[in-house]
């Protein structure tokens, strides 16, 4: 008869156990794909083994050539965007990428990234607000050529300072409110220059929170064209 404790270690190296043991955040039959959270990406599939649901799913994004950005900006989001734009570039250049936006903000420095990648890619990108766009989402937002930002009616945009906290030595906080004055100026400039604004006057209206219906924003320059209809968008986002 084993043991107890040698029966512990057969439990623990147990298919059941191992998969149990699956870190958060990434799908249990699979230790290499990271769950789909935010933005709808998914693994490729690999050859020798069957198709999955996921595989799946992932080939509709690549022919609907959009991604979905529906929570906080954050690194996993970044990550996962500048591998999908990569697939959708490397799959074809010329083709438009849209990009749909329903997010209340979060990492200014990270929209920032998102903001170069789109930035970055050959592919004409299209930005496309349906719901919130605020804060490090309207840098997003902006990374599209003006003639290539919508808004579906109802949307409401929200442009402010960034906003942090600091602690540690008083050099380390003079430092870090330096860094922070640094980032809201690029911010601002990037609103200006997108937007054909004054950077001083984009900085007096983002005092405090600035917001703007749907036409407000077209009207200040974020959005080039109000519509209600994926139809209305100059283009079809779908393969043929």
């Amino acid at each position: 008869m084993r043991s107890r404790a040698s029966r512990a270690r057969a439990s623990a190296c147990s298919p059941e156990a191992r998969a149990l043991a699956a870190p958060r955040g990434f799908a249990r039959n699979s230790p290499h794909r990271p769950a789909p959270r935010g933005v709808r990406y998914t693994t490729r599939p690999r050859a020798g083994r069957s198709v999955t649901v996921n595989d799946r799913e992932l080939e509709r994004v690549i022919q609907s050539r959009t991604i979905v950005i529906s929570e906080d900006v954050n690194s996993t989001m970044a990550g996962e965007i500048t591998r999908l734009v990569n697939f959708m570039e490397g799959e074809d250049p010329d083709a438009p990428i849209l990009v749909t936006i329903n997010s209340p903000g979060g990492e200014a420095y990270t929209g920032l990234g998102i903001y170069d990648t789109l930035r970055f890619t050959r592919c004409p990108v299209y930005t496309v607000v349906n719901g919130l766009c605020a804060s490090a989402g309207i840098v997003i937002l902006l990374s599209a050529e003006r003639e290539r930002r919508f808004s579906l009616p109802s949307s409401r945009f929200m442009i402010h300072q960034p906003s942090g906290g600091a602690s540690g030595t008083a050099s380390d906080i003079e430092i870090k409110a330096e860094n922070m004055k640094a980032l809201r100026q690029m911010y601002f400039d990037i609103i200006a220059e997108r937007c054909g604004k004054d950077a001083e006057a984009v900085a007096e209206k983002a005092k405090r929170d600035f917001w703007l219906s749907a036409k407000e924003a077209e009207d200040y320059g974020l959005v080039s064209k109000i519509i209600a209809k994926k139809t209305d968008l100059p283009f079809s986002p779908t393969r043929s």
